[in-house]
């Protein structure tokens, strides 16, 4: 945690992921974040970033984006993205998903 909250903006250009925890643990450290759009990246990040095509220029331009914005602008996309993992990501609220679908069968 402490090394993330160090970071500016979080990247994650994988070409192939499931559910990527390190982009749900940068949401968590208030971080506006870039993504490729692979796995649950576009269902998790939601308001908290930008989806990018998979390419070098893409993630180019989305980093660059970021940077040219206003601070308070940057600041929301990280709050966004944290309130979004405390809602529907959190281990409560995982563990009671889990259980309602253990509870059906």
């Amino acid at each position: 945690p402490l090394v993330m909250k160090s970071f500016d903006l979080f990247c994650l250009s994988s070409r192939a992921e499931g559910f990527p925890n390190v982009l749900a643990e940068a949401m968590l450290a208030s971080l506006p974040c870039v993504s490729t759009n692979v796995g649950d990246a576009k269902r998790i990040l939601g308001e908290g970033g930008k989806i990018i095509k998979n390419n070098p220029k893409s993630l180019a331009k989305a980093i660059f984006s970021f940077y040219s914005l206003p601070k308070k602008e940057l600041l929301n996309y990280g709050k966004l993205g944290r309130e979004k993992i405390l809602n529907k990501y959190s281990l409560d609220i995982v563990v009671d998903s889990y259980k309602k679908l253990y509870e059906k069968f």
